[in-house]
């Protein structure tokens, strides 16, 4: 005796028609439902056949394969309107097992949002959910695991195609390899959402945890990546091309590997990041974020705000084929794609060849708004920011700072219109070694004739290079044959930089500037109250400092000047505590 029955959920005015809620019951062994409709799923999705009705399958746990039914999938919803649920009542796993031949679920006719599948496990299939045409079913709490796409496959967890539009939820993938987007591919016109899901351990030629290609588009949202590899691009995410990613609302890319691109990788598509946070992310050239340009004609954008970049490194190695160096860009790498980040920060991160924290060549536009450089490394320019070639980099508050290299410790400027206004250069620091010498601590300038250099507001203070061996503790600018007074700096405080030189030739030749409205030399430079160690941050450095000098006359402590270093003393360091020039 079967257990199949109906509903009556809803009347409709017609006196003789009804929708029904019809309720399966499937187990593969009857250990749990003694007397189930079915032993497949599949069965109860072909024995449903009223277009008027719907039908809830209920799972219960056990292992479903294709137990002998021809197809290339374990079950297909058909196009019909189906809700096909784990029953979590009993303790175990509802798995879907491909046998590593076939796909686990088909949806590819034409289902809408009613169709629903929650709580399965799909395990050992080519791929796990394919989702392909005009198709939105909801997809929730569902794991899919060890899955290999073969053959230069895509989608090993998940392949969404041909203007499939799923909402997927509360996703786990993990430990899925494919040729293209492990664990999800999406492709072709599609435009999935993803939330509150994680995928690790995945790996792909391009893509380890998620590809999305011709013409395509994802939001995402809540979303973990982890440990993915990708051998060529996007260890965590690839786009393109002329596709694009809306990551909303958070979410963390960690651990994850490329040639381009350790975290994400972008060609000739768009970009917009919000809340993401990208962790200790390797590459040859973007250590978390690579930005290509492949079609000339096109200028894509990344566009982030509150992006969190830390101990990223671009590691160099053979990037043959592509058009620029390796070792760019320990954080972001760009070529040919403007970039604009707000309120955002790249930390710890480094460069074999340049730009520690960001490297942007080619492109129309890098803007920084309100964002922190800090502690970033790059063997030869740019410890915090490479800019060459680019049509102008504006940079609106923020700091840099802590960064290094061997030239242009804050920054590198090459062949570029700079904009600088309200930003901290601070703490930065030239590398020089005995037989290469460094130029600008804080940055270097090197502009093309038809460029144009202004400083607003700005603090440059404490940079140096190291042991002296180098010039200009703050600007080095390298104008062209016959142009002069190319750099405007007004209201702006030069402090504490070693050399002791504001502005400087990197070659030693005469230089010349527009000093505007109240520029401070060194002999001017404002103090900061309680900074006892230079780095223009009041902090635990500088109160351990003045413990060091506590009970003496120490004019190094004595902060309100009584000749006593005391409680007084430590309450105008705590007053003053944080940056220097906020």
């Amino acid at each position: 005796m079967m257990m199949k029955s109906s509903i009556v959920s809803s009347l409709v005015m017609c006196v003789c028609s009804a929708q029904a809620t019809v309720h399966y019951y499937i187990d593969d062994d009857g250990s749990q439902y003694p007397t189930a409709d079915f032993a497949s799923i599949q069965e109860a999705i072909d024995d449903f056949n009223d277009p008027m009705d719907d039908a809830i399958i209920h799972v219960a746990p056990g292992f479903y394969n294709v137990a002998g039914l021809p197809g290339s999938y374990v079950f297909s919803t058909k196009g019909k309107s189906v809700q096909i649920l784990s029953d979590t009542s009993f303790p175990g796993e509802c798995v879907i097992d491909g046998s590593a031949l076939i796909a686990g679920m088909v949806c590819n006719s034409g289902e809408d949002s009613s169709v629903l599948v929650k709580g399965l496990v799909f395990q050992n299939c080519q791929t796990g959910i394919l989702c392909s045409g005009n198709v939105a079913p909801t997809i929730a709490d569902c794991t899919i695991r060890n899955c290999t796409s073969d053959n230069l496959g895509a989608g090993a967890g998940m392949a969404i195609g041909n203007d499939a539009h799923p909402s997927i939820s509360g996703m786990t993938i993990f430990n899925c390899h494919a040729e293209l987007g492990a664990g999800i591919s999406v492709f072709t016109g599609a435009w999935p959402s993803l939330t509150n899901s994680t995928i690790e351990g995945c790996s792909a030629s391009n893509a380890g945890g998620i590809a999305v290609s011709a013409n395509a588009y994802i939001e995402i949202q809540g979303v973990s990546i982890a440990n993915c590899h990708a051998t060529d691009t996007g260890g965590g995410l690839a786009i393109s091309p002329e596709s694009s990613v809306n990551w909303l609302g958070g979410g963390s890319i960690d651990g994850c590997s490329a040639k381009l691109g350790g975290g994400i990788f972008i060609a000739t598509s768009t970009g917009n990041l919000t809340g993401v946070t990208i962790d200790n992310c390797h590459a040859y050239t973007g250590g978390a974020i690579c930005l290509v340009n492949a079609k000339t004609e096109i200028q894509n954008k990344l566009t982030a705000t509150n992006l969190q970049i830390t101990s990223c490194t671009a590691t160099g190695g053979d990037l043959s084929g592509w058009p620029f160096l390796s070792g760019q860009g320990g954080g972001i790498f760009a070529y040919e794609i403007s970039v604009e980040l707000d309120q955002s920060t790249v930390m710890n991160c480094t460069a074999l060849s340049s730009g520690g924290g960001i490297a942007a060549f080619n492109g129309e536009l890098l803007k920084l708004t309100s964002t922190t450089l800090k502690g970033n490394s790059a063997n030869l320019a740019g410890g915090g920011v490479q800019c060459e070639s680019v049509g102008l980099c504006h940079v609106e508050g923020g700091q840099w700072s802590s960064n290094t290299a061997l030239s242009g410790g804050g920054a590198h400027l090459q062949l570029t219109s700079v904009w600088l206004s309200d930003l901290s250069v601070v703490g930065n620091i030239g590398t020089p070694d005995a037989t290469e010498f460094s130029a600008g601590a804080a940055m270097y300038l090197a502009p093309a004739a038809t460029d144009t250099i202004g400083i607003w507001n700005c603090r440059i203070n404490a940079n140096s290079a190291a042991n002296g061996w180098g010039n200009a503790g703050a600007i080095a600018i390298e104008e062209p044959n016959g142009q002069s007074d190319m750099l405007e700096v007004w209201y702006s405080d030069f402090c504490g930089n070693y050399p002791a030189v504001p502005v400087s030739d990197p070659l030693g030749l005469p230089i010349s500037y527009h000093d505007f409205l109240n520029n401070y030399s060194e002999s001017l430079c404002h103090g900061c109250v309680g900074d006892m160690d230079g780095d223009a941050i009041v902090d635990l450095v500088d109160l351990l400092t003045l413990l060091q000098r506590w009970g003496t006359n120490d004019t190094a402590g004595d902060i309100n000047l009584d000749q006593t270093v005391d409680v007084l003393d430590i309450l105008d360091l705590l007053e003053a505590w944080g940056s220097c020039f906020p």
